[in-house]
């Protein structure tokens, strides 16, 4: 069968819009012929040819993607906030706050050296590692130029144990009206018998709802009003189900 150039495969394909913008993905090497990095506006294709675009993360990681529906659901407003992320990781959250406009964000992990490079050199993002969540009452009764301002914002994604053993010094971070993210993952909030029968992945629809109505009851009591509680876009990584839960925190004298 008859060949064509790739640039205009490309539009055939409705992969671009015209050939101006196909031959620009060409140029900039994102798209790949059988699984090679195409380098020609010109080469000529057979209609069997896999014609593939290279798409570019958006985010360090996959949580970028479930922050980034938080923000989309609650239209919460991070241009020129400050963010404490709690559970920074690689910084898929962080990632995402700046790039929806925050003026800094403070990246805490109990762990050391796991922010991406691109994150840890950032002059917006303050690094605190080695730091259990617990202890940011302490950072913040203690002052200083990183946790003496309160928070607009906190996000909340970790792993291995319940997010309701740091939510309390979180809170305590947070503005008056402050906004409070959190990934409610059922694996790490179910009852150990709960978490065994599935190998640790959580099937049960029930135990979701009971593990989002007691993290719902538990947050209201912090003295924080729930906007709503949505489905993360994306899976846990052993494939279990999350859960995105907003709130507004109303500050108490302590």
């Amino acid at each position: 069968m008859k060949r064509v150039r790739l640039d205009q495969a490309l539009v055939a394909k409705k992969l671009f819009d015209s050939v101006a913008e196909a031959q620009l993905a060409i140029d900039e090497r994102k798209i790949t012929v059988n699984g090679s990095i195409a380098v020609s506006h010109g080469y000529m294709v057979a209609p069997g040819d896999e014609l593939l675009l290279i798409v570019a993360p958006k985010y360090v990681s996959r949580g970028g993607l479930k922050l980034e529906a938080a923000i989309r659901e609650f239209a919460i407003d991070l241009a020129e906030k400050r963010v404490l992320d709690v559970g920074a990781s690689t910084g898929g959250f962080t990632d995402c706050a700046l790039q929806h406009g925050a003026r800094q964000v403070v990246a805490l992990d109990i762990g050391k050296n796991l922010l991406h490079e691109k994150l840890a050199r950032d002059p917006r993002v303050v690094v605190i590692e080695n730091t259990n969540g617990r202890e940011i009452k302490r950072l913040v009764k203690k002052g200083g130029k990183v946790f003496g301002p309160r928070f607009d914002i906190a996000t909340v994604d970790l792993s291995f144990i319940s997010a309701r053993e740091v939510l309390p010094a979180v809170k305590s971070a947070l503005k008056d009206d402050g906004i409070l993210v959190l990934l409610v993952k059922p694996q790490f909030e179910a009852t150990k018998a709960e978490s065994d029968r599935g190998a640790g992945v959580i099937v049960d629809s029930a135990v979701h709802k009971r593990v989002n109505d007691e993290m719902t009851e538990f947050v209201r009591q912090l003295g924080c009003e729930i906007l709503g509680v949505i489905d993360s876009p994306i899976h846990g990584h052993d494939g279990n189900r999350e859960f995105l839960m907003v709130a507004k925190c109303a500050q108490v004298a302590s």
